[in-house]
């Protein structure tokens, strides 16, 4: 996977994290989402590094990237000062922000506080944080249960997932809308399995959740009626659950000016499922937007 990519660990005050990256040209952030990698965009990232300069992180508590202690260290903003701190090691000024799922997240957090660091954002498959838990049916409760149970105290979520991590995340990565599990590449597979396999790492993603019940919903309530000040887009897979509990435009199109929305054959894990396609949307939205550095 990712061939010609360059590996690096960036070593920050609290959490090391690592990325890969390749290309020249205007900078693009792949930002993946739960209970993935950097791997998720193995097949999308090589499409689009033959026009820009593509970097792939794994988000803190994920894959190869540190595992701090304490649910208060992986909020969306601490994850959005990660992204800023790769930014600066590369001497990027501006680039455009990609996100899935908690990587979307992290980018929705990013334009709010560092507009000034972002050409454009794309938020794949959400709604934000604090409409997840303001808006909850129960159908959404049903089929995001892992949001409530992954954010219980620890260790009780934790030792529950260690008796058999593959059947939890697996099923995680079935059951959020139209995708199987021969939508993700072996390689793909190994990778998330390796990662989530880690005690350490089932241990940071439940802190991930955490984070989100008890800060960042907060967070974003701060924030009142900010508007996106940047280019950005709302992408859905048709056939996923958000699309079905959602009017995706009506919830999008209120956050700023600035928007677009963007519907994709697929669930959840549009990325996995449909990558050429998905490449070429990421490519098309950038040109449409017309943000160079």
């Amino acid at each position: 996977m990712f061939g010609g990519f360059k590996k690096h660990r960036l070593v920050l005050k609290d959490c090391d994290i690592f990325f890969v990256d390749n290309g020249k040209g205007i900078p693009v952030v792949l930002l993946h989402g739960f209970p993935q990698t950097h791997a998720m965009w193995a097949n999308v990232a090589p499409l689009l590094s033959n026009g820009y300069h593509v970097i792939c992180p794994d988000l803190r508590g994920y894959g190869q990237s540190a595992k701090p202690l304490g649910y208060e260290n992986y909020t969306f903003r601490n994850m959005a000062k990660d992204v800023v701190a790769i930014l600066k090691s590369r001497n990027i000024k501006k680039a455009h922000i990609i996100g899935h799922d908690r990587g979307a997240r992290v980018a929705y957090r990013l334009a709010i506080d560092n507009p000034e660091l972002v050409s454009s954002t794309m938020f794949m498959d959400i709604v934000p944080t604090k409409t997840v838990f303001t808006e909850l049916s129960a159908s959404l409760a049903f089929s995001y249960y892992h949001w409530f149970f992954l954010s219980q105290p620890f260790p009780v979520p934790e030792k529950l997932i260690e008796r058999d991590p593959d059947q939890f995340y697996n099923s995680c990565l079935q059951g959020w809308g139209a995708t199987g599990i021969n939508a993700f590449s072996k390689n793909q597979l190994n990778a998330y399995q390796k990662s989530w396999k880690n005690k350490s790492c089932i241990r940071a993603m439940c802190d991930d959740y955490r984070a989100a019940y008890h800060i960042d919903q907060h967070h974003e309530a701060a924030d009142g009626n900010s508007p996106i000040k940047v280019p950005f887009a709302a992408v859905w897979g048709r056939d996923g659950v958000m699309a079905k509990t959602f009017d995706m435009d009506s919830v999008w199109k209120t956050k700023g000016k600035l928007y677009s929305g963007i519907e994709m054959p697929g669930g959840h894990f549009f990325v996995d499922q449909y990558p050429l396609e998905t490449a070429e949307m990421i490519d098309n939205f950038i040109k449409k937007v017309g943000v160079t550095n």
